[in-house]
């Protein structure tokens, strides 16, 4: 679960910059901790989910190293947090999930986005790296094709998505249309998530009314 109540702040919160207010710019920072953990946990609520096979040395949230990889014979395998690190003709990269169709003979490299929202220098960089790994497996493992993916998870058409390189659209899905790629149905998704935004709703009004209580006997309003 990702609860902003076990968010722990370290050091000063750098929303101090915009607000006096200690307690607010806590809460601010809580927050914004909250939801790239959120998105960090995506990975693992898929492969929860799924309907393929899931890599055995991915238990327990560890990443599966590439060096310990080996391609199915058949079906179709989900390996969250694939790394491949430690070789001289690639960069080292965490990849967040790749899918191993050995029927098609696909390696699905794919990259999980919470938003869809993303400047042209970060998706650029994205785009870039994503084919370098992709081009790099396919080197290496003659016979099958590797097939990059961005997925847009929370996007419901790309159309509307902020993706600004032009060239990575033709990689960008959103997250219901990858339902059958990762083997999952989004809604069975969503409702793990649900009962988080519950209570993350409910400690974000707490902190609220005591933060205007403390400024109503501080005159602040």
């Amino acid at each position: 679960m990702v609860l902003i109540r076990k968010t722990k702040l370290k050091g000063k919160s750098a929303y101090e910059t915009i607000v006096s207010n200690k307690q607010i710019a806590d809460l601010l920072t809580k927050a914004h901790s909250t939801k790239i953990r959120a998105g960090n946990e995506l990975e693992d609520l898929i492969a929860k989910h799924t309907k393929h096979n899931v890599h055995p040395l991915s238990s327990g949230k560890k990443s599966v190293y590439y060096e310990d990889l080996t391609l199915p014979k058949s079906g179709k395998t989900l390996v969250p947090k694939l790394t491949v690190k430690g070789f001289p003709d690639v960069e080292n990269t965490n990849l967040d999930i790749a899918v191993l169709d050995a029927d098609e003979k696909v390696i699905y490299t794919v990259e999980m986005k919470e938003g869809d929202n993303f400047d042209t220098k970060k998706s650029n960089a994205e785009r870039k790296k994503l084919e370098a790994l992709s081009g790099w497996l396919a080197n290496n493992h003659s016979g099958w094709t590797v097939k990059p993916k961005i997925v847009l998870w929370s996007c419901q058409d790309i159309k509307d998505a902020s993706f600004k390189d032009k060239l990575a659209q033709q990689y960008l899905l959103t997250g219901r249309n990858a339902q059958k790629l990762l083997g999952v149905v989004l809604d069975e998704v969503e409702k793990d998530r649900s009962s988080d935004r519950v209570e993350n709703e409910k400690s974000i009004l707490l902190e609220m009314q005591q933060i205007i209580e403390s400024a109503k006997q501080g005159g602040t309003i």
